[in-house]
């Protein structure tokens, strides 16, 4: 496991956005079906955030997989989306029965934050930031199931692990993901078809870089 300098937070993004422009268009088929899923899942109310939310590695990994791809010169198609269902379901299923119970929670306090009052709103905004907090440690989780083989906790403590040693670029990378999101509001957020393919280009070439043999 190997520690990037502070820069490579935006070095990965850069790197990322190229990797984008060498193949756009699938790309942006695959963030526009991901968003009509996430429109579609939204109409069931909370079932489906809870869905959603809990089956979000094997779309994760579907971009993973294309990112990979891309690296080594191959052609991807809006197809890859599901390419985390296809080849590596059960290792990521496992991943998402582990999700199950924090989505609730997140939802739950989706639900009611706005509506509390006294200590339970300071509650519920603290449980949302640990929720947020533990979702960025679990960063690494998906490219390490599906790439490096290995068994859930294994790679919940790798991840762990390699974003806490490399929190400064994985910090950079954030508020720069962060800021970029608020400027994609300028096109009426059709320019997050864009960022969402780069912010999973990036975590894939994080991976790499950080993982470095183990990544191979």
């Amino acid at each position: 496991m190997h520690t990037a300098a502070p820069s490579r937070g935006w070095g990965w993004i850069a790197d990322g956005f190229q990797l984008f422009r060498q193949q756009k268009w699938p790309w942006v088929g695959m963030s526009l079906l991901y968003v009509l899923i996430w429109v579609g899942m939204s109409m069931l109310q909370s079932f489906g955030q809870v869905l959603l939310s809990s089956s979000m590695p094997l779309f994760v990994a579907g971009f993973l997989l294309a990112a990979q791809k891309r690296s080594l010169d191959q052609s991807i198609s809006v197809a890859d989306l599901f390419l985390g269902w296809r080849l590596h379901f059960r290792p990521l299923a496992g991943y998402c029965l582990f999700l199950l119970p924090i989505s609730i929670v997140s939802e739950y306090i989706a639900q009611n934050l706005l509506q509390s009052h006294g200590v339970q709103h300071t509650l519920l905004i603290a449980a949302e930031i640990a929720l947020l907090l533990f979702g960025l440690l679990c960063s690494f989780i998906p490219a390490l199931l599906i790439f490096n083989g290995v068994g859930f906790w294994q790679a919940l403590s790798l991840s762990v692990r390699a974003v806490l040693r490399n929190w400064q670029p994985m910090l950079l990378s954030l508020l720069a993901f962060v800021l970029l999101g608020l400027l994609t509001l300028l096109t009426l957020g059709l320019a997050f078809l864009v960022l969402l393919p780069v912010m999973y280009l990036a975590l894939f070439l994080s991976w790499r870089e950080i993982f470095g043999e183990e990544a191979a």
